[in-house]
């Protein structure tokens, strides 16, 4: 997990093995000091449920192959694309994407607010 230092370096931060039950408790336990409010099932979601993670993954690889000039530079979009995608990711990668609701979205929202 990448996160945001004061001054706006960042640090990497283990939490665990990639999925498992403990990394994810971990990454619950440093979004609530955070004082954000996310859903339990961040703890968990069902192997047949997509997390939020995926489809984000699935559409930076669509953006990248298509939101680009003739030569090859992306265009504004795709920049715009990564920073929201930023916050997405450190908040609620693990959750269910079924379960990214109305209190999720005002959780992302104001994060966003914090990186301007």
């Amino acid at each position: 997990m990448r996160v945001a230092l004061p001054g706006g370096s960042r640090k990497s931060v283990y939490l665990g093995v990639y999925g498992s039950p403990e990394s994810k408790a971990e990454y619950a336990r440093r979004v609530q000091a955070l004082g954000t409010s996310i859903p339990t099932a961040v703890a968990g979601p069902s192997v047949t449920d997509l997390t939020v993670a995926e489809p984000r993954v699935q559409f930076r690889e669509h953006a990248d192959r298509h939101y680009h000039h003739p030569d090859g530079k992306p265009t504004s979009p795709i920049w715009a694309f990564k920073l929201t995608a930023k916050p997405m990711k450190e908040l609620f990668a693990y959750l269910a994407a079924n379960e990214f609701g109305p209190s999720a979205l005002k959780t992302l929202r104001a994060r966003m607010v914090e990186f301007g």
